[in-house]
C-alpha cells in the first residue's frame, strides 16, 4: 500500500492499494473523501429543493409590483390636471390594441377641462421603448371626455401609458398609468 499526496488543500490525500496490475482508490481509508461522497449523495436525494419549473413564475406579471390595479373610475392627479378612466376595452388592459374613455378634470376644482391638448405615449420602461402605433385622441360630446384609441401594448410586460397635457395656465403636466400585460 502507498500514499499519494495531492499538494492541494481542497483535494484530499488518498491511499492506494495495489491490486493486480493496477491500483484502485481505497475510499474507506480517506475520511475527507468519504465525507465528500456522503454529502454529495445526500444532496442529490433532497426532494425539498424546488425544480426550475417550480421556481419560475407562472406569468410575466405574477411578481410585478410596480403596476396599478385597474378599476373603472381609477384616477391620477397631477399639478393642473386629473384624469379618470371611465371605460376601457378590454378591461383590464391587455396585449395589443386597447381603447379608453377618459375624463380630464382640473386638479384643484375637479371640474371638466376642455382647454388642454393631450399626447398619449405607451412606453415599456424595462425595455426602454414605446409603441410605433400612434394613439388618436378624440374629444367626445361630454365636456372633458376623450376617447384614446388605439393604445397599442404589443408585448407582454409592464407598460406605462403616459398622458402628456399642455394647459394654457400651467404649461405641461404628465400623468402615468402603469399596467402589466400578460401573454
Amino acid at each position: 500500500m502507498w500514499e499519494g499526496r495531492t499538494g492541494r488543500p481542497w483535494l484530499p490525500d488518498v491511499r492506494f492499494a495495489e491490486v493486480g496490475p493496477g491500483a484502485i482508490l481505497h475510499a474507506m481509508t480517506c475520511p475527507r473523501l468519504r465525507l465528500s461522497i456522503v454529502c454529495l449523495a445526500l444532496s442529490a436525494c433532497d426532494s425539498s429543493e424546488p425544480s426550475n419549473e417550480e421556481m419560475a413564475p407562472t406569468s410575466v406579471c405574477e411578481s410585478e409590483t410596480r403596476d396599478d390595479l385597474y378599476m373603472v373610475g381609477m384616477e391620477k392627479i397631477g399639478q393642473s390636471v386629473a384624469v379618470r378612466i371611465l371605460d376601457a376595452a378590454p378591461a383590464p388592459p391587455e396585449r395589443f390594441d386597447n381603447a379608453w374613455t377618459i375624463e380630464v378634470l382640473d386638479s384643484k376644482t375637479m371640474q371638466p377641462r376642455t382647454d388642454t391638448s393631450l399626447v398619449v405615449e405607451p412606453f415599456m420602461p424595462d425595455h426602454k421603448h414605446g409603441s410605433s402605433i400612434e394613439c388618436e385622441v378624440t374629444p367626445l360630446e361630454t365636456a372633458g371626455q376623450y376617447e384614446l384609441d388605439p393604445i397599442n401594448l404589443f408585448m407582454p410586460g409592464l407598460w406605462e401609458v403616459r398622458l402628456r397635457f399642455t394647459t394654457p395656465d400651467a404649461g405641461e403636466d404628465q400623468l402615468v398609468f402603469k399596467f402589466c400585460v400578460e401573454q
